[in-house]
C-alpha cells in the first residue's frame, strides 16, 4: 500500500496532468496463481477520482516475459482490456484507452547478457526494443492529447 499512498499524494499536487500512461510490468505475475485485477482497478479509480475531468489514461499491455507463459500474459492483457471497458463506461471511452504491445515485439528484441544494455534480464527490452516501443507509444499519446485544453 505504500505505492498507493505515494500515488494519492502525487495526485493531490498534480492537477495539470493531461495524460497518465500506466505501464504495468510482469514482475509480480506468477503463472501458478490467478491474476488479481483489484490493484489495477484501485489504481485507475484513484487516478480518475483525483484528476481533472479532462485528464486521460492510456493503459499499456504487457510484453511477453520468459518467466510467464504467453497464454497467461494474454489472459492478463484481456483483464486490462476489460478494465478499460469498465472505466470507459463510467468516465467515457475517450478518457481511457488500451494500447497493446505491437505485434512485431518478439523474443528477438529482448536483451541478452552482454548485448545492448548491461545487466538486463531476458525479460527487458534492449535499446532497439525501446525504440520500437516508443515509435508505437508516442503517436498514441499525441492522438489522445489532441484537442485537450491547455
Amino acid at each position: 500500500m505504500p505505492l498507493l499512498r505515494s500515488l494519492f499524494k502525487a495526485l493531490q499536487s498534480q492537477e495539470m496532468i493531461k495524460l497518465w500512461v500506466v505501464h504495468v510490468g510482469a514482475n509480480d505475475l506468477f503463472p501458478d496463481r490467478p491474476f488479481d485485477p483489484v490493484p489495477l482497478y484501485v489504481l485507475l479509480t484513484l487516478i480518475f477520482r483525483n484528476s481533472p475531468p479532462y485528464s486521460k489514461i492510456l493503459l499499456t499491455g504487457l510484453f511477453y516475459a520468459a518467466h510467464v507463459p504467453n497464454e497467461y500474459m494474454d489472459k492478463v492483457n484481456e483483464q486490462y482490456k476489460r478494465a478499460v471497458q469498465y472505466f470507459g463506461k463510467i468516465y467515457g471511452p475517450e478518457r481511457i484507452q488500451f494500447l497493446a504491445a505491437p505485434g512485431e515485439f518478439d523474443r528477438s528484441i529482448h536483451s541478452r547478457k552482454g548485448l545492448h544494455l548491461e545487466g538486463l534480464s531476458n525479460d527487458q527490452l534492449d535499446l532497439n526494443g525501446y525504440q520500437m516501443w516508443m515509435g508505437h507509444l508516442v503517436p498514441k499519446m499525441w492522438q489522445m492529447l489532441e484537442g485537450l485544453q491547455s
